[in-house]
């Protein structure tokens, strides 16, 4: 099984993940308008196995819904621990980069401060994110009151928010 982190950043303007997987000595292949990344070579063998089975990882950067409602950014280590040691190697450099960053949520809520801005996660994500790290664009969005929905959440969901949001304000 794989890996999945999840963070707040400014949509479009933070490109701090996608920079990070650029400085590894060995950088990733970058497919997909920097959705997917590859690492090793890519071959037909490749390609028609299971995603879950590759050194891939997706990256899902934070998108504004509005200017106060964004996505959280996800990226996802798909290929199972132990398959490819060298991305194994990427994934925990990458656990302790993020780490670094400010604690958001983490489930269940208690302590490092993480339920201060536990009101602003609205639609799925404290029930899909264990932990959330906030970079300093995230944290500044956090400070001026933006809200974050998960990026799987419907279209319902997502104006159940937006209408949440108009009516809170």
């Amino acid at each position: 099984m794989g890996s999945t982190f999840y963070y707040l950043a400014a949509p479009g303007t933070d490109t701090s993940v996608i920079d990070w997987f650029a400085t590894l000595a060995e950088p990733p292949l970058v497919r997909e308008d920097q959705a997917l990344l590859w690492f090793g070579p890519l071959g037909a063998d490749e390609l028609a196995a299971s995603p879950a089975e590759q050194p891939v990882v997706t990256l899902f950067p934070p998108r504004a819904h509005r200017e106060d409602v964004w996505t959280v950014g996800e990226v996802h280590f798909l290929a199972s621990k132990g398959r490819y040691p060298d991305v194994d190697h990427v994934r925990a450099r990458f656990s302790r980069w993020l780490n670094a960053h400010k604690l958001a949520f983490q489930r269940p809520s208690a302590n490092g401060g993480c339920d201060k801005w536990n009101w602003q996660l609205r639609g799925s994500v404290r029930n899909v994110a264990p932990t959330v790290r906030a970079l300093p664009s995230g944290e500044e969005a956090l400070s001026a009151g933006v809200y974050f929905v998960a990026e799987s959440d419907s279209a319902t969901t997502v104006a159940a928010v937006l209408h949440e949001v108009d009516r809170l304000r």
